[in-house]
C-alpha cells in the first residue's frame, strides 16, 4: 500500500500521520496553509510507522499536509 492516514479530521490540536504500510530511507513532511505557503517542514530519516504533528499553533483552517518520500509525493488535506 502506498497511502497514509492523518487523524484525528478536524483536529484542535495534534494530528497522527501513520504510514506504517510505506518503505523509505528519508521522507519530508510538508504543511501547507490555505495559500499555499509552507509553514511547517519536518525530516524523517527512517521509517518509524507514524509521528505525531502539533498544529495549535497555526490558526484554524485547511491545511494541505505532502508526504514527501522516494520520487513520491502523498497529499492530504
Amino acid at each position: 500500500m502506498t497511502d497514509i492516514n492523518i487523524f484525528p479530521n478536524p483536529t484542535y490540536g495534534s494530528i497522527i500521520l501513520d504510514f506504517k504500510n510505506l518503505n523509505f530511507e528519508n521522507a519530508e513532511i510538508r504543511v501547507y496553509n490555505y495559500e499555499g505557503r509552507l509553514v511547517l517542514l519536518r525530516t524523517i530519516e527512517k521509517q518509524s510507522g507514524s509521528t505525531e504533528i502539533n498544529l495549535s499553533q497555526f490558526a484554524k483552517g485547511i491545511y494541505n499536509i505532502r508526504f514527501v518520500y522516494d520520487k513520491s509525493i502523498i497529499s492530504k488535506r
